[in-house]
């Protein structure tokens, strides 16, 4: 691989392909809402999941805890949530500590389909191209950009497809990246997404994600957003 080639590949024309690749500026930029059902796999234990996001800032994951949800809802700066295995049975406000982290996190594991890189310039975001890596035998791109927030992602592109492979995401406030693989992609109203979304940080159990189900632009309530009484 000559050194020329390699200078000749910039973070914007890669990130364009990608954008293409994955259903094009004017589908992705216009999207409403998004629902995907699915599972969540660890350790052989398998949860029904289910993500829903309003754009910009409405976002609710629900994830069945043996036929106990547990609900985290996300409006703007607010936030609240139910979590049976932390012994949280009734609707608790999140405090604003919770928030910073929790939802960039639940932002991030889905960010294959977010829109974090369509207007990166207007949004004074800098991704930096890298070169090039290998993803599980196959040769990618690696592209890098510091977010708002100071978490760092990033991003492998398949050099074939300029489809998402693998994110690095390292949050500045824990030691080691989240390392996400993204597999078996398909398409939905023409939108491309993966399958499979496996997931590991260090030594930690690895946890797979499956996406059985995209709904786009669907009629999603405000009400399913608002605090349980």
């Amino acid at each position: 691989m000559s050194v020329t080639w390699l200078s000749a590949q910039t973070a914007d024309e890669i990130i364009k392909k990608n954008i293409e690749a994955r259903g094009g500026f004017d589908k992705l930029s216009t999207i409403k809402s998004i629902k995907i059902i699915g599972k969540i796999q660890s350790e052989g234990v398998e949860l029904p999941m289910v993500f829903i996001k309003k754009f910009p800032s409405k976002v609710r994951f629900q994830v069945d805890l043996n036929g106990q949800n547990g609900i985290t809802v996300f409006k703007g700066d607010s936030g609240w949530m139910i979590d049976p295995s932390k012994k949280v049975f009734v609707p608790t406000n999140l405090s604003p500590k919770e928030i910073s982290q929790m939802k960039p996190m639940i932002d991030y594991f889905f960010v294959f389909f977010d829109n974090f890189l369509l207007n990166y310039a207007k949004d004074s975001l800098n991704p930096v191209f890298i070169g090039k890596d290998s993803v599980e035998g196959k040769e990618a791109f690696k592209v890098s950009v510091i977010m708002k927030d100071k978490t760092t992602l990033t991003y492998y592109y398949d050099a074939k497809t300029y489809l998402d492979i693998k994110h690095e995401v390292k949050f500045n406030y824990l030691p080691e990246p989240f390392i996400l693989n993204l597999r078996n992609f398909f398409t939905v109203k023409d939108i491309t997404i993966p399958y499979i979304i496996d997931t590991k940080q260090g030594n930690m159990r690895n946890t797979r994600m499956l996406i059985e189900n995209l709904q786009i632009d669907n009629d999603v309530s405000d009400e399913i957003f608002e605090m349980i009484k």
